[in-house]
């Protein structure tokens, strides 16, 4: 589609799930949308303040708010974006790519009150979303999406046709959520624990995986995939033992 106009209408979404182990805060939402700003169309945004006030923001209260919000249609400003995210909750912020007008929205989700995941939700027409094509749209690009992931840099991010990362909990226990529904991201300060190197061998033979510059790793698995997939274990193991270390 480079060179085109998006057209159609949206059936699914390419979502890159961008995951962090701490509570929601204006910081967090600010890195991810000044981590998106050079895929925004003409620096126009619409943002959804919703009534509900920043510093009452917990799980339970956004569960009871009606996140659909109120429509602010804005010229892009850091200024004034931190401004309205710091009056009130946002749950959605959406725009258009640059260059084909693909409509984009970034999504707020609290898993609870001590884990954030942020959606970058790129539609996608019913033709996109049948799997039979690249998973990146061409207008989308997989290298601008490496830079966008590396220069917000979550814990890690799961990209995928409506694609969830697992939080830490899951990861840990073994229990629901993996990485395969997609391409995976591993953050730069999970990779530096977990061991750079030692991720390169357990994922040679099950994925392509490209160092980025911040040090984050971008994984793309080797299909068709192959149960049981000693290799991916192994991954997911260094991803726990990593992750038990940090948060002891």
């Amino acid at each position: 589609m480079r060179g085109r106009r998006f057209t159609g209408q949206v059936w699914l979404d390419l979502t890159a799930g961008l995951y962090f182990p701490e509570p929601y805060s204006v910081r967090l939402h600010m890195l991810v949308l000044r981590g998106i700003r050079e895929l925004v169309e003409d620096s126009k945004v619409t943002i959804h303040p919703t009534d509900l006030p920043n510093v009452q923001v917990t799980k339970e209260k956004v569960d009871w708010t009606d996140v659909r919000g109120h429509a602010v249609e804005m010229p892009w400003d850091d200024r004034e974006l931190e401004a309205v995210i710091t009056r009130n909750y946002v749950h959605w912020v959406h725009f258009t790519l640059e260059g084909s007008g693909r409509p984009v929205t970034v999504a707020t989700f609290l898993h609870d009150d001590t884990n954030v995941e942020f959606d970058i939700d790129f539609g996608l027409t019913g033709e996109e979303a049948t799997g039979d094509g690249p998973l990146v749209p061409e207008d989308v690009g997989e290298s601008r999406l490496h830079q966008v992931l590396d220069k917000i840099d979550p814990f890690w991010a799961v990209v995928g046709v409506t694609a969830c990362p697992p939080d830490v909990e899951e990861v840990v226990s073994g229990t629901g959520g993996d990485f395969l529904h997609g391409h995976a991201y591993v953050g730069s300060s999970l990779t530096k624990a977990a061991g750079r190197d030692r991720l390169h061998v357990v994922l040679n033979t099950t994925a392509s995986v490209t160092d980025l510059r911040r040090g984050g790793l971008y994984i793309s698995w080797t299909r068709p995939h192959r149960w049981p997939d000693p290799q991916y274990d192994a991954f997911v193991s260094l991803l726990r033992e990593a992750v038990q270390r940090t948060q002891r």
